[in-house]
């Protein structure tokens, strides 16, 4: 059923609230969200005509989530994030320009 939901929106359809939600349930690792990503990859494709646009965000702090989203990389199940961390955001500017700029982002959001 997932997948019948994955075609409607290829086919150029919008999805409703519920169709959304199921679509979050379905597990990160799994050939079903590969075939998610797959399509993601493919409507992005076409909307930008195979161009891409790169953004980059600077966040001030971090640290792991108790809310444990499957999807999030800010998960604390998902062990991307295991320590909080702070920027000062006076250091903030210089750091997103060094960083992201150096590596061709195309626009910094701060």
């Amino acid at each position: 059923m997932e997948m019948e939901i994955v075609r409607k929106s290829l086919d150029g359809a919008a999805l409703n609230q519920e169709e959304i939600a199921r679509l979050f349930r379905i597990p990160l690792f799994s050939s079903e969200s590969a075939t998610i990503f797959a399509a993601a990859r493919e409507k992005s494709e076409r909307a930008g005509n195979g161009l891409a646009e790169v953004h980059a965000q600077v966040g001030l702090n971090v640290a792991p989530c108790p809310n444990n989203c499957l999807f999030c990389s800010f998960a604390a199940r998902n062990e991307i994030f295991t320590e909080q961390f702070e920027l000062l955001s006076q250091n903030s500017v210089g750091f997103g320009q060094f960083h992201f700029l150096r590596e061709r982002s195309n626009y910094l959001v701060g």
